[in-house]
């Protein structure tokens, strides 16, 4: 088996830039990827497939992987993840024990939404998740997101950790009573 290259992911049906990649897991309905941004790992994004348009390897990205592992960036990607990605509902519940914050683009009806926050509860057909703003507050109430109108969930996104580990430094956590 060859070692896993570099990926374009286009979007075109929703007319937003390419992500870049490596694939760690696949599904009928979602891809998942070890990000990469300006040749630096990011996070890990799981992709909802209807918006996909063409995923593919070029010369580009041959060389870029080759940068990677040059660099020993490569090496350090775990290709091997537990989280199942059958739908977003089966994805949210077995990564709730290892993760709380996520990043999340939501497509309702062609407007789109961004999401940073903490999952607070999985519901049959959504989760609720406690949103913050870019200045960090929380706000009063969780927001519902539908499984049908997830466009992207990040995990563990520079974006996202560095809001994560502020709140950490300055106790800023959401509380949530269970």
């Amino acid at each position: 088996m060859t070692k896993p290259q570099l990926v374009t992911i286009e979007r075109q049906k929703v007319g937003l830039c390419d992500l870049y990649g490596f694939i760690l897991k696949e599904s009928k309905n979602l891809l998942m990827i070890r990000q990469v941004s300006n040749l630096r790992l990011d996070g890990i994004l799981i992709i909802n497939k209807k918006e996909i348009s063409d995923y593919y390897t070029n010369l580009s990205n041959e060389y870029q992987t080759q940068m990677l592992k040059e660099f020993g960036i490569y090496q350090t990607i775990d290709f091997k993840v537990d989280y199942d990605i059958k739908n977003w509902k089966q994805f949210f519940k077995s990564s709730i024990k290892e993760v709380s914050y996520f990043d999340i683009d939501e497509n309702a009806f062609g407007i789109y939404l961004y999401y940073l926050g903490k999952l607070v509860k999985i519901k049959k057909h959504s989760i609720l998740l406690h949103q913050f703003s870019g200045a960090g507050n929380w706000d009063k109430k969780p927001t519902k997101i539908y499984y049908d109108h997830i466009s992207t969930c990040g995990i563990g996104t520079t974006y996202l950790q560095t809001y994560v580990d502020y709140f950490k430094l300055t106790h800023n956590e959401l509380k949530i009573d269970k």
